[in-house]
Formats: structure tokens, sequence, C-alpha cells
């Protein structure tokens, strides 16, 4: 395997990072997959293993053991490369309550972003692809108080898609889940990431130079 991080990645505030493609993180086989910032696992359930990559057949997703308590005043940023078959379900979801963290698509054409239950929605512009790797980061720059409007943006492959103002939290305390959001995916799923504060443009780009070379992107 290659190394568990590429050149200029972004280690700087990473809390959760799981890894098809690195032996540290999934053997390959099995139920448990583990974060490689805390080394804490977390379930594959009705998940498989294709070509380094979590294959969700529309009925899995994976589960972080622990639940994750974070103070979320200087924003966050997900990270997801991912391969569909279909635009159904979501594919990240760090929810509690009101605070709800989600990469998902339910059907419709475009990634949605959500970072709040209640005016916490941006869309992309570019329609989610099947059946072709693709990355998207997505940033919220952080707030003092839950509910409170912040600059979100989503990048497409390294590159700005789209940005907005809209309704972020200011901490969460809730599990990861990776292949689910509304409902399951279905199709690969790359590497993802969390981080505990706003990326950078110029760090977005990095994170995904660093990687994009395993998909052929």
């Amino acid at each position: 395997m290659a190394s568990t991080f590429g050149p200029q990645f972004p280690l700087s505030n990473l809390v959760y990072y799981l890894d098809p493609y690195n032996t540290k993180s999934y053997s390959g086989s099995g139920t448990t997959a583990y974060n490689l910032i805390d080394n804490l696992p977390s379930t594959l359930s009705s998940i498989s293993y294709t070509s380094s990559s979590f294959s969700n057949a529309t009925s899995g997703a994976i589960t972080s053991a622990a639940s994750y308590n974070l103070s979320l005043t200087n924003g966050f940023t997900v990270l997801q490369f991912l391969n569909l078959t279909s635009r159904t379900g979501g594919f990240f979801s760090y929810n509690a309550g009101s605070n709800s963290i989600n990469l998902s698509t339910g059907g419709l054409t475009p990634l949605r972003w959500e970072t709040y239950a209640s005016g916490g929605d941006l869309y992309s512009n570019t329609t989610v692809p099947l059946n072709q790797w693709h990355c998207w980061i997505c940033t919220f720059a952080g707030v003092a108080t839950g509910g409170t409007g912040a600059t979100s943006s989503i990048y497409y492959n390294g590159v700005l898609d789209n940005s907005g103002t809209i309704n972020g939290p200011s901490s969460n305390n809730a599990v990861f889940q990776l292949g689910a959001q509304i409902g399951p995916c279905n199709g690969l799923i790359g590497p993802t990431a969390f981080w505990n504060t706003a990326l950078s443009a110029s760090q977005v780009r990095a994170a995904f130079v660093a990687l994009k070379g395993r998909y052929g992107i």
C-alpha cells in the first residue's frame, strides 16, 4: 500500500480519516475499519471491499464505535472520494439533533451539503457524476452559536463549485457514518476525512492532489 497521507495532505485539526487503500485503516477483510488519527474502530455493516474501496450495494453503512464531541467554532471540512452507480441516499453524516452535518443526494442530481437542520443547505452546481471517481470537499467557516450563518463552500475535484452563507453548529457530539444519510448510497467509497477547521482553498487543493492519483482523476 502507498503511504497513509500523500504529500502536502493537511494534517492539522484532522479528526477522522478512514482509508480503504491503507491496511492500517482496513485490512481488506472483516467488519472493522480504523480511524488513522486515533486508531478507534468503525463497524462495517453490509459493506464489502472492492479494488481498495468500500463498496455499498444500497443497504450498508460504516459507523464509528465512538462518539466524537467536538467544538466547531473554527468551522469544519469533509472530504470524500466516491464512484457511484446511482444518486440514491447519502454518503456522510455526523448528526446530533439540529447539528446535521451531511453529504447526500437523495435522488437529486446535485450534491447537498447540509450543516444545520434549519437553513443549513448548500447545493452543488455540478451534477453528481455516475460510474466515475470524483471528489467532494465541503467547508464551513465556523460560528459562535448554533444556527448562526457563515460562509460554506463546495469544491468538486479540488475546484470551487459553489459557496454561500448558511446556518451551522458551534459544537457537535455524534458518531461518524459513511455510506448512508437519508438512505444508503450505491457505489464505491474511497478515503473520507473530517477536519475540525475550515480548510483554505489552497489546503483543499492540496488534499485533493495528494490522493487523486489513485483514481485517475
